[in-house]
C-alpha cells in the first residue's frame, strides 16, 4: 500500500533499497511447490509492478544525486541487480504456472534489461528520454491490471554505440546458461499464446536479441536460428503480407494482433 499510494512520501534515500529488498524475496517466492496459483499470479504482478516502481524511481534519484554532486549518481547495484535477473529467469523457467504468471515475469524482464542498459546511455537528461512515451496495458483477465512504460529512446545501445557497461557484461553472464531455454520458452508464448501475451513475449525478444548483440558471438540470434524460430517467424510475416497491406487502407477494420493470429495459426 506504502509502495502504490504514497510512494512520494517515503525517505528518498531509503526508497531504492526497500524495492531492492523486496524484489530479493518476491522472484523466490513464485517458485515455492506449496503456493496456490492465485497467489503466483498476485506475487508476479507485484513483481512488475516493484521493478517498474524502480525504474521510474531511478531517474528522480539520478537527477537529485547529480545535483548533490554525487559522482556516482549513475551507479546501481551489480550484485544484487544480477540475483534479481537470476531469480526472475528461474522464475519464469523453473516452474509450472500459468501465462499470466510468465507474462507478468517477461514484462518484469523487459523493465529489468531497460534499467540496466549502458550507463552512458541512463545518464541522458529525463526531458531527452521522456519524448514520445507510450504504455502497454496488461490486462489478460479481469484479476489483472497491470501497466510497464516504455520509451521509444530507450532501445538498448548496440555495440557500436559505445561502451559498455560492466553491468550489461554482468548480465550476458548471467543469461548465457539459460539463452537455450528461455529462448525456446519464449518463443513458445509468442506464438502460441494469447493475444496480450504475444505482443510481450515479441518484446521480451527484441530486448534479448538486443542485449546479446553487445558481445561476439550473437548467443540470442544464434539460438533463434538454430532452433529454427527466426525462420518460423520470417516466414510468416511474409506469408502475412496481405494482411499487412490491409492495414494501410483508410478503413482496415478490427486489427486486433491479427498479424499474432496469422503467426499462431501457422
Amino acid at each position: 500500500m506504502s509502495l502504490t499510494k504514497c510512494f512520494d512520501r517515503l525517505p528518498h534515500n531509503r526508497r531504492e533499497n526497500m524495492l531492492f529488498d523486496l524484489l530479493h524475496v518476491l522472484p523466490a517466492a513464485i517458485q515455492s511447490s506449496n503456493i496456490e496459483e492465485s497467489t503466483a499470479v498476485l506475487l508476479s504482478e507485484t513483481v512488475l509492478s516493484t521493478i517498474t516502481k524502480l525504474r521510474e524511481d531511478r531517474r528522480h534519484q539520478v537527477i537529485l544525486q547529480s545535483v548533490a554532486g554525487d559522482p556516482e549518481s549513475g551507479s546501481l547495484p551489480a550484485e544484487r541487480l544480477h540475483n534479481l535477473l537470476r531469480n526472475i529467469l528461474e522464475g519464469i523457467l523453473n516452474s509450472n504456472h500459468v501465462e499470466l504468471v510468465r507474462g507478468n515475469l517477461y514484462a518484469a524482464l523487459i523493465n529489468f534489461i531497460h534499467l540496466t542498459r549502458s550507463t552512458t546511455q541512463s545518464a541522458t537528461p529525463i526531458a531527452e528520454s521522456e519524448s514520445n512515451p507510450f504504455a502497454i496495458s496488461l490486462a489478460a483477465s479481469t484479476s489483472l491490471s497491470a501497466s510497464v512504460s516504455f520509451r521509444r529512446q530507450e532501445s538498448l545501445p548496440s555495440s557500436s554505440s559505445g561502451p559498455v557497461s560492466s553491468l550489461e557484461m554482468g548480465n550476458l553472464a548471467v543469461l548465457k546458461p539459460h539463452v537455450e531455454r528461455l529462448i525456446t520458452t519464449v518463443a513458445r508464448d509468442a506464438i502460441d499464446g494469447t493475444e496480450v501475451w504475444k505482443t510481450i513475449a515479441f518484446m521480451l525478444l527484441d530486448a534479448v536479441v538486443q542485449l546479446s548483440s553487445l558481445e561476439k558471438p550473437h548467443m540470442v540470434l544464434s539460438a533463434l536460428s538454430r532452433h529454427g524460430i527466426l525462420a518460423n517467424f520470417v516466414r510468416s510475416t511474409k506469408e502475412a503480407d496481405p494482411r499487412l497491406l490491409a492495414i494501410l487502407k483508410p478503413d482496415p477494420g478490427t486489427l486486433s494482433f491479427k498479424l499474432y493470429q496469422h503467426i499462431s495459426e501457422n
